[in-house]
């Protein structure tokens, strides 16, 4: 009494705070800016390997690497199929703008979960003017068929992606037609290839569909331009310009 020694020391005087130990403090502090951090990264608990992008002084978070953006997409279906998780009703997927996705052979981008939206720019507006490109590779995007299974894929969409320097085609794939792939707001160009995009599949009567709305076809060379084996494809609002194709539609019955 009547003296400023603690006879606990000093350190010990410092270490609470109204009552409250400071290492809580900080263990509270520390649980906060990760649940900040966390729900910063993503929305979607799915988006797991996503990192943070930069575009113009807007920051947020998505994808700069096919392959990282392929595990998730995995990963999640894996989960569907053995039961871990309920599919959700659609799955969204944001692209770092501004960059080049390269594709390498073999490792083409495979959309397995129903109503899959792959767009480009952290924002999800998904204008092409951002920048999100896929380069290389025969095929770009491979589409499989769930026709018959628990969790079929019946829509999946690209919204402001470009697609270019494919050596086949953008898309092929085996699926059936109950899927349908929808480019809105893209553009495919840059291109020296077979085809731009080839519907066929050998395990079903019908190939998936096909929908390109608002979105340009540019700059290319391609013998084939659209082949499409009794499938559906649909051209909403589609600009095509400075390309040679030699034919620009091949059916089933051989029309171009």
């Amino acid at each position: 009494p009547g003296s400023d020694v603690d006879p606990t020391g000093t350190m010990a005087r410092r270490k609470t705070i109204y009552g409250m130990d400071v290492s809580t403090v900080w263990a509270a502090v520390s649980f906060s800016v990760f649940l900040c951090q966390a729900s910063a990264q993503s929305d979607f608990s799915y988006n797991n390997r996503s990192v943070e992008c930069d575009i113009g002084g807007e920051e947020g978070f998505g994808y700069d690497s096919i392959a990282d953006l392929q595990a998730d997409i995995d990963a999640e279906r894996s989960r569907i199929d053995t039961n871990a998780t309920a599919p959700e009703a659609s799955y969204f997927f944001q692209l770092c703008a501004n960059q080049d996705f390269d594709i390498l052979n073999g490792q083409e981008l495979r959309p397995t979960l129903n109503n899959i939206v792959i767009r480009c720019g952290v924002a999800g507006s998904g204008n092409v003017s951002d920048e999100c490109t896929f380069v290389g590779n025969d095929i770009q995007i491979l589409v499989q068929d769930f026709e018959g299974t628990d969790n079929p894929v019946t829509d999946v969409f690209f919204r402001g992606v470009t697609f270019s320097g494919f050596d086949e085609a953008v898309l092929g794939g085996n699926a059936s037609s109950i899927t349908t792939v929808r480019f809105e707001n893209s553009q495919i160009a840059e291109f020296d290839s077979q085809s731009i995009v080839v519907q066929e599949t050998d395990v079903a009567a019908a190939p998936f569909g096909v929908v390109l709305s608002s979105t340009n076809v540019s700059d290319g060379i391609a013998s084939n331009g659209f082949v499409v084996e009794q499938g559906n494809l649909a051209l909403d609002n589609v600009e095509v310009f400075d390309v040679n194709i030699s034919g620009s539609l091949i059916s089933a019955a051989g029309d171009n």
